[in-house]
């Protein structure tokens, strides 16, 4: 006899991780390991009610991938920018097809931020005039 919750399902990051393909499929292989000098991302990591394709918790940076730019996507588009703001995140949103043709234009501005936001968190070490 198997029981039956009320409680709302959560999100199941690891089924998401395990279902990537194309474009995030090949981001992800850029990404993974530390391969970005040193920074560490996961795939598939939940912020607030939605989950970031890719996500480096040191810096706060989420990356996600979108198809198209229909209304509904644009709409949902700015929801989650909302909640990655407002969870603290900075968001940068790549179009599959850039990934899929220019993946090292991708990487470059994904390091740049990462190197940005790296400067930020750090503590000013400069002269006290």
């Amino acid at each position: 006899m198997s029981r039956k919750s009320n409680a709302p399902k959560r999100h199941d990051s690891k089924t998401t991780r395990k279902h990537k393909k194309g474009p995030s499929s090949k981001l992800w292989g850029a990404l993974r390991g530390k391969q970005l000098t040193g920074y560490r991302f996961r795939s598939g990591h939940p912020i607030g009610p939605f989950v970031a394709d890719f996500v480096c918790l040191k810096l706060k940076l989420a990356i996600d991938i979108t198809e198209g730019t229909a209304q509904g996507q644009v709409e949902e588009n700015w929801r989650k920018q909302r909640a990655y703001e407002k969870a603290g995140y900075t968001r940068l949103l790549f179009r599959g097809q850039a990934v899929m043709k220019d993946l090292d234009s991708v990487l470059e501005e994904i390091f740049r931020k990462c190197i940005e936001l790296d400067e930020r968190r750090a503590p000013d070490i400069g002269d006290d005039d």
